[in-house]
């Protein structure tokens, strides 16, 4: 062969070499594009969200939206925590992907991206699963999420995800390193809502007894509360007594045991009983009782809800507009009542007993 023609042939070859690379190269571009910054569930239709599941190598929480409101159903139905709810969607609706690549079963280990029910695998390589599901039980969204990346300079924060049966891994935006993942995490803590000012009297009555141990009482509704039968030259601690107060009002569950159940008594057998009554005749009746056989910096605690009217003067006539105390009190009972909670130790220390402990001790010099 020729040189010129070897020459003519080389360059030919360049060229074809050089038109197949600006074919090609611009339309990886455009692939890799549609991905980067696109949403991770970019069909997801929130609305539609009926059930969401949680599960983790330690628990699994289910989630429903009933016509009350959204429940914890292996809580006995216990009301969930909607704003984890909503929180916990919008970040999966919000994340963006930031970069994909296979998944291997060295990167599934690695990231912790195999499914929390696979039984091989060691816990520490297993994600936490979530399913959102409609009304009528079809998957919207099936994720498992992994380890949050690493931040280093010049990274945000973000987390792998995978979605199976893809064999490709996320990186995306959101940060789920907080999530919740035991069903007692989701729980409206605070089933009671209280303000403390509107508490009048508390009383510690003795049920063994059936007697009252002490009442502390507001002299009128802009004064700090007093305790009945101080001691000559003795003073109320005001910062004991506003513990009792507000132990109720602060109020913060950490789980519920039981939903309806008559069998026990033993929880609450001989504990004292709190009484908060306030101005506008409603009655807290609360227990604070014993200590769980599983965990002793965990106590049992129950509440009722009635209504006591004020002796001296007549129930007033309640405004069109505005709630009946008597009303209002038997709805909270139906909704407390009955309900076995779980309260910390830290909870159960503010129900003081002792009436010696809400006399102001005298300095010692």
């Amino acid at each position: 062969m020729k040189l010129k023609t070897f020459a003519m042939l080389l360059i030919t070859c360049c060229i074809l070499l050089a038109v197949v690379l600006l074919v090609s190269r611009p339309q990886k571009t455009a692939d890799q594009s549609a991905v980067m910054g696109a949403r991770l569930l970019d069909r997801l239709a929130v609305g539609e969200i009926a059930a969401l599941t949680v599960t983790s190598p330690e628990a699994t929480t289910g989630l429903k939206q009933t016509d009350a409101g959204w429940i914890v159903a292996n809580r006995f139905d216990y009301p969930a925590d909607f704003s984890k709810v909503v929180e916990l969607v919008q970040k999966l609706s919000d994340a963006k992907i930031g970069r994909t690549f296979p998944a291997s079963p060295e990167i599934q280990a690695r990231l912790s991206l195999y499914p929390p029910e696979q039984p091989e695998p060691p816990a520490e390589q297993k994600g936490t699963r979530i399913v959102l599901a409609d009304a009528d039980g079809k998957t919207l969204a099936d994720l498992i999420i992994g380890k949050p990346r690493e931040e280093s300079a010049g990274a945000g924060s973000g987390s792998y995800v995978l979605q199976p049966p893809e064999n490709q891994v996320y990186l995306v935006d959101q940060d789920f390193r907080l999530l919740d993942k035991k069903p007692g995490d989701w729980l409206n803590k605070k089933p009671i809502d209280l303000n403390p000012k509107r508490i009048q009297k508390v009383v510690c009555f003795d049920t063994r007894r059936n007697r009252p141990i002490y009442t502390l009482a507001r002299p009128a509704e802009d004064r700090e509360p007093v305790l009945s039968g101080l001691p000559k030259g003795k003073m109320t601690a005001k910062l004991k007594a506003d513990q009792v107060f507000e132990a109720l009002t602060s109020l913060t569950v950490e789980d519920v045991a039981d939903h309806g159940r008559k069998d026990t008594a033993a929880r609450f057998n001989g504990a004292p009983r709190f009484d908060y009554h306030l101005y506008d005749g409603t009655v807290y009746h609360v227990f604070a009782g014993a200590v769980l056989k599983d965990d002793p910096e965990k106590h049992y605690f129950r509440a009722e809800v009635g209504y006591l009217p004020h002796p001296e003067k007549a129930d007033p006539v309640q405004p069109e507009n505005q709630v009946n105390p008597a009303q209002e009190a038997e709805k909270q009972n139906i909704k407390i009542s009955p309900w076995t909670y779980v309260i910390s130790k830290w909870v159960y220390d503010s129900f003081i007993t002792d009436p010696q402990n809400l006399i102001e001790k005298e300095d010692k010099k």
